[in-house]
């Protein structure tokens, strides 16, 4: 597979946990609901990308400041994940001021995800 392939399977997937991230939390827990998984899941799927994005970084193959946006969603899932099971619970990803966070972050980057 090229690298201009893997580059844009990789972003098609990225922009795809973008959203789910930035989904309200309605929109969320339908899809983890038809899944039959914990919210959590969309963390999960956002990880295994984000660790994907480290090598393309490295390779060139992503720009920096779309990489260092990742970062601040990484980072954001980490604070979330430290603070324990709580954050995880469907009321706190209602409301939560670190789901809002997520949720803002996200969306900032899907927006710059075209000039990855």
């Amino acid at each position: 597979m090229s690298e201009q392939i893997k580059r844009d399977v990789f972003l098609r997937d990225l922009r795809r946990s973008l959203e789910q991230l930035s989904w309200n939390a309605e929109r969320q827990f339908a899809y983890v609901d038809d899944l039959g998984v914990d919210v959590d899941e969309i963390a999960l799927e956002f990880d295994d990308l984000f660790r994907i994005a480290e090598s393309m970084a490295t390779q060139g193959l992503i720009s920096t400041d779309f990489f260092t946006r990742l970062k601040g969603i990484d980072s954001q899932l980490s604070t979330m994940t430290r603070k324990g099971a709580e954050v995880w619970e469907r009321e706190k990803v209602k409301s939560s001021k670190e789901w809002e966070t997520l949720r803002k972050l996200a969306t900032e980057t899907l927006k710059a995800a075209s000039d990855a």
